[in-house]
């Protein structure tokens, strides 16, 4: 009760409650039976009605949506209560925290005198009422995580601007002896060179960090990790606060013993050894690198990148056996990344890699049997939509890493349902027929060649797909782009009653957007591959480039009546023409546009539709 009892003062309740409390269990009426805080509290109510802190404590006690009936019959749940202890006290912080860090509920709450206030304005307005309580700078923290915003800055309610290191900072000024704060601290560093200055003066880099969090609690097996990182070479030690010296492989060893458990130590030491090395573990036990691995990979089964790591040197008629007991080969391994990680596109390819024939066939874990080539369509295809779901994301950048790893978790979500959302998209396009958005989904959940059934029993494949969302925005140049690639040279398509042939389709790309190579250099490729002597391409100028002519005996080359392309006077033949737009100027280079190598247009990582 005393340990309780003060973590209660702590959250700023009046010292009165105890004499309440002390009065509740001394009763007569008590005195024999075991009562909750949550029933002292009640009782204590109903002696002192009118004692705002007391609702504090209640709310404390209760689990989100769980209500409580009090004295006078008011029946109120968690968040009402807090309410209830601000629109008494307005300078409550307590109240006001402990509404900013609920899990559950709306992202704003409306106070009883109407004013509605988000989740990071009652924790701002909790800072105002109580600015030296480190508490509520470390839920700040956990705010900004949550949101993803860890790259901004919040505006205190005194005007003062706090950026997430500032924060740390601050924190550390109030408290200075949380080491997990200067472990935060240091991974906000860039590098091993970058130091920063604490408020107290004291200038830190991320070893001086991590040595530090190691004072404050010496068995913390993390920190140790973090010391390792810190270290540059191999060979290069550090001298602990205990006055031990100690290297890279000698940290990793520290973080085992305390932590026998810890899979990225396992990793982290594996990854310092080369392949034939042994080492002695803290228990006794001689480890070599790949045994160090199969260690982490009993610990967490499902870390996909553990089993890249082995195969790093894994040959292909090597079988491995886990700690579990169970053999795999190297085809068992690539099964198992597509169980794990469906939404890894690699995966099919090195998997499609194992067959030995085109016609040898293979079970996913889902039950499906696919050939090499379906593999490798597989391959394409989740590759495509990957790039697809994270576009305008960049893994690399620290800042983006959350929203890089959301976007590809939601790909995952869709990869493993996507019957379902194959399904769904067909419903959304019965309910909104009109809205391309609609169609883009459907796209999404199809493979290469797989054909869906909408609500009207029209069944589609991607090109029809493409010519609806044309039809609807006749604009999209994706969707030009995309179709393009759907449509074999002779073929033709019919949009809003328009007949339009391949070439046409290109030329449409080249109107919407002129200054993109690619498309220039797709023409040439079409007048190759259809042999087209007399015929003529029209460009969004409307005046028309014939073809004739051969390029030193080997290329078709087109000339054409003088005339713009792009709205400028070229003269000349087409060929050379569209080459220049390609910044392909050489002979050879044109070639090479040419070449059956080159294949189909290329195109661009940034583009959002599938069917490539």
């Amino acid at each position: 009760m005393e340990k309780l009892i003060f973590t209660i003062l702590q959250r700023g309740v009046d010292p009165h409650f105890v004499q309440l409390f002390n009065a509740v269990i001394t009763n007569n009426r008590f005195k024999k039976q075991e009562m909750t805080m949550k029933a002292i509290t009640l009782e204590a109510i109903r002696m002192e009605p009118n004692f705002v802190d007391l609702y504090f404590i209640l709310g404390t006690c209760l689990k989100v949506g769980e209500s409580v009936q009090l004295p006078d019959g008011d029946i109120l749940d968690r968040e009402k209560l807090f309410l209830k202890v601000i629109h008494s006290n307005p300078n409550k912080w307590n109240a006001y925290y402990y509404l900013a860090i609920e899990e559950e509920g709306n992202e704003s709450v409306r106070l009883l005198n109407g004013k509605k206030m988000t989740k990071l304005q009652l924790l701002l307005k909790a800072v105002e009422l109580n600015p030296t309580n480190e508490e509520l700078y470390i839920s700040m923290l956990s705010f900004l995580e949550k949101k993803d915003l860890e790259n901004e800055s919040v505006t205190l309610n005194s005007g003062e601007t706090l950026s997430y290191k500032q924060i740390l900072l601050k924190i550390i000024s109030l408290s200075p002896r949380i080491a997990g704060i200067y472990v935060a601290l240091a991974a906000k560093l860039k590098d091993n060179f970058e130091s920063i200055t604490l408020l107290s003066g004291e200038k830190m880099d991320k070893q001086k960090l991590s040595l530090h969090a190691i004072k404050l609690e010496p068995d913390e097996s993390d920190f140790y990790l973090f010391l390792a990182d810190s270290i540059e070479g191999s060979h290069a030690t550090v001298k602990l606060p205990n006055g031990r010296t100690m290297n890279k492989k000698q940290l990793y060893l520290q973080a085992i013993k305390l932590n026998p458990i810890s899979e990225s130590a396992y990793i982290m030491l594996a990854k310092e050894m080369k392949k034939h090395d042994t080492i002695r573990l803290p228990f006794g036990e001689m480890a070599t690198k790949r045994h160090l691995y199969l260690k982490a990979l009993n610990i967490n089964p499902t870390h996909d990148c553990i089993y890249y790591y082995i195969l790093e040197d894994f040959q292909d008629w090597e079988t491995i056996t886990l700690i579990s007991g169970r053999v795999m080969t190297k085809q068992a391994i690539y099964l198992q990344l597509v169980d794990i990680n469906p939404g890894k596109a690699i995966n099919y390819l090195y998997l499609s890699q194992t067959l030995h024939s085109d016609t040898e066939t293979i079970m996913l874990p889902s039950g499906e049997h696919m050939t090499k080539r379906q593999l490798m369509q597989t391959f394409e295809f989740v590759q495509d939509r990957y790039h697809q779901i994270t576009q305008g994301i960049n893994p690399t950048d620290p800042s983006q890493q959350s929203k890089f790893l959301d976007a590809f978790n939601n790909y995952v979500a869709i990869d493993k349902n996507r019957n379902h959302m194959k399904d769904m998209a067909v419903k959304a396009i019965e309910l909104s027929p009109n809205e391309t958005e609609t169609y883009l989904a459907l796209l999404l959940t199809l493979k290469p060649g797989e054909t869906a059934k909408l609500h009207t029993g029209q069944v589609v494949d991607a090109k029809q797909l493409y010519i609806k969302i044309i039809e609807l925005d006749p604009n999209l140049l994706d969707a030009y782009v995309n179709l393009n690639e759907c449509m074999g040279n002779y073929e033709s398509v019919t949009i809003n009653g328009k007949r339009l042939s391949k070439m046409q389709v290109i030329a449409k790309c080249v109107e919407l957007n002129p200054n993109e190579s690619d498309y220039y250099a797709h023409l040439t490729t079409y007048l190759q591959e259809t042999n087209n002597v007399e015929g003529y391409i029209t460009l969004n100028n409307e005046r028309p480039v014939s073809s004739h002519d051969k390029a030193e005996g080997k290329l078709q080359r087109c000339s054409h009546q003088p005339g713009e392309i792009d709205g400028q006077q070229r003269n000349g033949n087409a060929s050379q023409q569209l080459l220049q737009f390609t910044g392909e100027f050489s002979a050879n280079l044109y070639a090479c546009t040419q070449s059956q190598s080159r294949g189909p247009l290329c195109l661009r990582q940034s583009d959002i539709f599938s069917g490539k």
